[in-house]
């Protein structure tokens, strides 16, 4: 395509992003996506995003702060699905406490949070044993049964069932169906 002239579309480079990314060689999308402009295509907040995803998919967090850092240098406003892929690096890194500030920054630039952001930031809170932090964080949105789970399971770890069987009540009267999931976790740690 590049030697007849052809310019490759947006589409184009997210599908090779993706395909490197399910074959494990993220590297190999960064070299790709580095020679992007010699393709005739311009990088986009979604071919970042998609880039990111990969980068993150590999657990390659050294590298995902110098491509965000290029995006903004490039002019780019993230949008949630950066501001989520950049939450679950930090989370996944146990960087948690940079987590929770970057969803506050999010709400401050205009980018409303969505579920996942809130999910993933309240079950790694959880899971670094943060729950009071957690829970503080939950009670600042419209519950959803992931975020429920999360903080019931973080309870759960801390032999707290009673307070479990509290929120699980608490869940039904907000009109919350508990899921499997709920029940699975407080039935595994009830014994």
């Amino acid at each position: 395509m590049k030697l007849e002239g052809i310019g490759c579309s947006e589409e184009l480079f997210i599908s090779v992003i993706n395909s490197y990314r399910r074959a494990g060689l993220a590297e190999q999308a960064l070299k790709m996506f580095y020679r992007i402009r010699e393709f005739g295509c311009k990088p986009t907040v979604k071919i970042y995003n998609h880039l990111l995803d990969a980068l993150l998919s590999e657990n390659r967090f050294q590298m995902i702060n110098p491509i965000y850092s290029n995006m903004k240098k490039d002019g780019m406003e993230p949008n949630v699905y950066t501001y989520n892929i950049l939450l679950k690096a930090l989370c996944k890194n146990d960087r948690v406490d940079g987590a929770h500030k970057l969803l506050v920054e999010m709400s401050k630039k205009g980018c409303s949070p969505d579920t996942v952001s809130y999910t993933t930031v309240v079950s790694a809170l959880c899971r670094v044993g943060k729950v009071k932090e957690a829970r503080e964080l939950a009670v600042r949105f419209d519950p959803i049964v992931p975020v429920y789970n999360a903080v019931i399971n973080g309870v759960c770890k801390e032999s707290k069932i009673e307070e479990a069987l509290e929120l699980l009540v608490e869940m039904v009267d907000k009109g919350i169906d508990p899921n499997v999931i709920t029940y699975s976790t407080i039935i595994n740690f009830s014994f």
